[in-house]
């Protein structure tokens, strides 16, 4: 049994805990009566502010396992290569998430790559496409996900390409 597709398991699992929290927590809040009150728009800003950054980052993640594990993904899962692409490159396409991720989320950036509170705000809404949020958020995690079709959201992918790698281990 390879450490590194032990690693790989691991990796895959956390980024789907993890997408699948911010986004349910997102929804639960959403749905919480007066949470759109005027009073509480700062604890709203807050709590968007917290599962947006978990969202870019776990994306984020999905890229960079995709690079790191590649010959991994290819020689033990080459049946999911296709499924697996084409969320990487709907990810990649997102120049949103990679702006968001490199000037603002991740990293400290200087003057020149600062992005304003209003540009922020653009490419959240950009990274959506240019829709409300509930899209993006069913495209990465479907409310009820056990009765969707895994090929259609980024964690459904995950938890297959997790659970198949998990019985070669």
């Amino acid at each position: 049994m390879s450490v590194k597709l032990l690693e790989l398991e691991e990796i895959l699992t956390h980024v789907m805990m993890d997408l699948t929290t911010a986004v349910n927590v997102l929804r639960d809040y959403e749905a919480r009566a007066g949470f759109r009150e005027p009073s509480n728009v700062v604890k709203r800003q807050c709590v968007w502010r917290l599962c947006i950054s978990a969202i870019v980052l776990n994306c984020s993640k999905y890229m960079e396992v995709n690079e790191k594990y590649g010959k991994y993904f290819k020689k033990e899962l080459h049946e999911y290569t296709e499924l697996r692409n084409k969320f990487y490159n709907e990810l990649n396409k997102n120049t949103s998430i990679k702006k968001l991720r490199n000037f603002t989320i991740a990293h400290v950036s200087n003057k020149a790559d600062y992005l304003s509170a209003d540009e922020v705000q653009n490419e959240i809404v950009s990274m959506f496409g240019g829709n409300h949020a509930t899209e993006f958020l069913d495209w990465l995690c479907p409310e009820d996900i056990d009765k969707t079709d895994k090929n259609k959201s980024l964690v459904g992918v995950l938890e297959q390409l997790r659970d198949a790698l998990s019985k070669k281990l």
